[in-house]
């Protein structure tokens, strides 16, 4: 009875989902009815069956034109946001290939939204404020010229030398065996994108000459008809020294841009050809990188991420940390940091600036749900573990406010359970003394060790 009582649950909600996806047909707010179009789906027994609706084949049909619309339009968010729901759709149907098709396309968009984030800040601004009107969501907070030129450090200290070495260390190490071919045909695709992106004229003004632009394309074009050849005669290391060579040619007699700008994106799309966990680490990444490395950080410990409107946002604060005690909670919205402007900042830019010495303070204005006002919260700044080593069940914290776990899955017959989120300089000893806190509590006359989702 139960069963069948939520079965009918279920459907009377994928129902209203449909009512709403052609309702919001009718008023034009196709963003809207993809969305719908995609809850209605999940509440469904069978993917295909509701796919093969004719309503359902229209906003279908309708979204895959206003993509192409929307990107001539330069509504290139709105175009990425269509695309996301569209791949969604068709995962988990029968129609893988449309599934591989959108997922493609939204990745080359991803790309350009990137490039725009980077290069054109302002702008991306205004489209998170067009999108939060046409989704009926609050404006993002007011542009902050400061976030112009957060691209400077982004490129700060990159060199040629740098993406060589990198790519080539890629194709010695990678657990693929990954092709120079691969690597520097990744790395053409990007730097052939950035040429057909002329909204980054807001930081490079070079970009306005149209005749610069189809110039560099046309250089760009050549280079990808022609690196395979070269491959097949010349040590792959020494193709890529001489295709840089003459990008940075072509870009200083074309679209002019930092050379610093062109190699980093190069190498970005490179790396892209592998998986997801492989990058170079650039200067300005460093940093960061060498905490997660090293399992710990001097800051206040909050996991954020970017929201739909581009602003930071709490996932959520790391137990036992300042941020914890100190009163962040799960989806406040960093408005600022000491006094300064977050609008427009990058994930790393707020990192950078939350981040400081052991014992100095710093204080951050949040947006909370249902407080009127912001709120500003004074932390000071304390060492940070990232525990990469997890157990069964968290029954706590202890004084120090570092998690106390239950190390058995089954502790009847002995079980052990450790699960490692990812490696660094403290995994092995605190796995060592996970194993002797299990110990205390009698042999193990098992192991689990759960690796799922480490990145390795």
């Amino acid at each position: 009875l139960h069963r069948k009582t939520e079965e009918a649950n279920i459907a009377t909600s994928r129902d209203k989902a449909l009512k709403e996806m052609n309702e919001h047909l009718v008023e034009s707010n196709i963003l809207k009815a993809m969305q719908s179009a995609v809850e209605a789906q999940t509440l469904s027994k069978n993917y295909d069956d509701i796919m093969l609706q004719e309503d359902v084949q229209a906003v279908l049909a309708i979204t895959q034109e206003n993509i192409e619309t929307e990107i001539k339009e330069g509504n290139i968010l709105t175009a990425r946001t269509l695309l996301f729901y569209l791949r969604t759709f068709y995962e988990g149907t029968s129609r893988r290939d449309l599934y591989d098709q959108w997922n493609d396309r939204l990745e080359e968009v991803v790309l350009q939204v990137s490039l725009l984030m980077q290069y054109a800040p302002k702008h991306v601004h205004s489209l998170f404020v067009e999108r939060a009107h046409i989704l009926g969501d609050e404006p993002p907070e007011p542009y902050n010229e400061q976030a112009s030129d957060n691209w400077v450090d982004r490129i700060d200290g990159i060199t040629k030398n740098m993406v060589i070495r990198s790519l080539d260390i890629a194709t010695e190490e990678h657990i693929t065996g990954v092709s120079w071919e691969k690597l520097i045909g990744g790395g053409l695709e990007a730097v052939q994108t950035l040429g057909n992106v002329p909204l980054i004229a807001e930081t490079f003004k070079s970009m306005n000459n149209q005749n610069a632009r189809e110039e560099w394309n046309k250089c760009v074009e050549e280079e990808m008809s022609s690196y395979s050849e070269y491959l097949r005669h010349v040590a792959g290391k020494k193709v890529l020294h001489q295709t840089l060579n003459r990008l940075i040619e072509a870009n200083k007699r074309t679209i002019q841009l930092p050379n610093e700008v062109l190699l980093r994106e190069f190498g970005d799309g490179a790396m892209g050809k592998l998986d997801k966990y492989s990058a170079i680490i650039w200067p300005d990444e460093s940093r960061r990188f060498d905490q997660q490395t090293k399992g710990e950080f001097i800051g206040v410990g909050i996991n954020i991420k970017e929201n739909d409107r581009g602003e930071i946002m709490v996932v959520n604060p790391i137990e036992g940390a300042p941020a914890y005690y100190g009163g962040v909670l799960p989806d406040d919205v960093i408005l600022g940091v000491n006094g300064k402007s977050a609008s427009g900042w990058s994930l790393n830019d707020a990192v950078d600036r939350i981040t400081g010495p052991k014992g100095t303070s710093v204080t951050l204005t949040l947006r909370r749900t249902g407080e009127e006002e912001p709120l500003d919260l004074m932390l000071t700044r304390d060492k940070i573990k990232l525990h990469s080593v997890q157990g069964w069940q968290k029954e706590g914290l202890d004084e120090e406010g570092q998690p106390d776990w239950k190390w058995f899955v089954d502790p009847e017959n002995k079980i052990g359970y450790i699960k490692l989120t990812k490696f660094s300089e403290d995994t092995y000893p605190d796995m060592l003394a996970a194993i002797v806190e299990m110990n205390k509590e009698g042999l193990p006359n098992g192991l689990i060790l759960d690796l799922r989702y480490n990145p390795g």
